[in-house]
């Protein structure tokens, strides 16, 4: 079967350079008062707490360093020391199945359908607010494929489908 997760270098390249950037600016929060940082090093640790994945997290914590001089790079190292620790490997696994319905080899759990939304299909037509006629979908969720395909009765029944209009 084949593995639903790749490691998506190229974007992880493009945020490892955002970050480097944003590590040199000055600390700014949201202006709504929520605490939430929206610039400078406080936002890059912030943000570090979003990567749940082991392979995203390191990939991009070694592409950030590569990006930092020698007096910023330990700096950052400081602040990550004192911010984040790497987490269990168990406990990454139990985001993997949690989130994507996968072992940490990238298998799918059979049985299991995650929280992410991988896409949506076209279940059938629908009338907007102006009488449009508009596609109706419905989403995709990680491992609902392999579970539908197994017949394994996990995945919620689809809507039954309107004619297209």
């Amino acid at each position: 079967m084949p593995r639903t997760r790749t490691l998506d270098t190229a974007t992880l390249d493009a945020a490892a350079k955002h970050y480097a950037v944003e590590f040199l600016r000055p600390d700014v929060k949201h202006p709504n008062g929520k605490g939430k940082f929206i610039k400078g090093p406080a936002y890059v640790m912030q943000d570090f707490f979003n990567f749940f994945y082991k392979d995203e997290f390191e990939y991009l914590l070694t592409k950030i360093r590569g990006q930092l001089g020698p007096d910023t790079l330990a700096e950052f190292n400081a602040l990550a020391a004192e911010k984040f620790t790497p987490r269990d490997d168990a406990v990454l696994a139990k985001l993997l199945a949690d989130n994507l319905a996968i072992t940490p080899d990238g298998d799918h759990i059979p049985g299991k359908i995650g929280r992410s939304n991988m896409g949506s299909r076209i279940v059938g037509k629908r009338l907007d607010n102006q009488d449009q006629i508009k596609n109706n979908y419905w989403p995709i969720y990680a491992g609902e494929e392999e579970e539908r395909a197994a017949n394994s009765g996990v995945a919620d029944p689809l809507p039954p489908t309107t004619p297209k209009a």
